[in-house]
């Protein structure tokens, strides 16, 4: 039914879903796991080659993580509520977009933002602050406004962005406007805002 058109029932018929075969699946399980591997070595290991491995050591074992809560015969009427309760499930499963504790967690259109604000500090106590309390950066300028103009999260006043200005000032920003972005020595007191942000699928 749509508004007040009746367009019939959708039933279930007898195409095929298609699905990879054991064989396939096993074989993308040994990939991520040697990719995973490779990233591990000595050599290559950094938070990011860590982050992937662990991801993609991770994939194969999610896949089969999430059980559905209806299954649907052939034949039969497929009742909304029921589909929609297994997309929630499956968006539920997908969705590791979890901040840090203490960090406010923000959907933006295509990315998800974690975003704090902490002490008043110099540049480099609040590149630290960022790292040791949420193991996150200090706020791009892209960043900041995000935050406080578009997600509305409360002004902290003039705060640090990781825009080096200078060869010993950083850029400060205060508003939504481009007459509030300036810069400061970076030895200056300035509240330290931090981030973490990464792409949504």
């Amino acid at each position: 039914m749509w508004g007040s058109q009746n367009w019939g029932e959708m039933v279930w018929g007898g195409v095929a879903v298609p699905t990879l075969p054991l064989g396939m699946l096993l074989l993308l399980m040994l990939c991520c796991f040697l990719a995973g591997g490779y990233l591990l070595q000595p050599a290559r290991r950094n938070r990011r080659s860590v982050f992937a491995a662990v991801l993609l050591i991770m994939l194969p074992l999610s896949v089969a993580a999430v059980t559905l809560p209806y299954t649907f015969q052939n034949g039969t009427v497929a009742d909304a509520d029921e589909v929609n309760a297994n997309f929630a499930v499956l968006a539920a499963a997908s969705d590791v977009e979890t901040c840090p504790s203490g960090m406010t967690r923000i959907g933006m259109p295509h990315t998800t933002l974690c975003y704090a604000s902490g002490p008043v500090s110099s540049w480099d106590q609040a590149s630290n602050f960022c790292s040791d309390s949420y193991r996150a950066r200090i706020c791009s300028l892209q960043q900041w406004r995000d935050a406080i103009c578009r997600a509305g999260v409360a002004n902290p006043g003039a705060s640090w962005t990781d825009s080096i200005t200078g060869t010993a000032s950083a850029g400060v920003v205060s508003g939504c406007s481009g007459a509030t972005f300036s810069s400061a020595q970076y030895t200056s007191q300035r509240v330290a805002t931090c981030s973490a942000e990464w792409p949504r699928y």
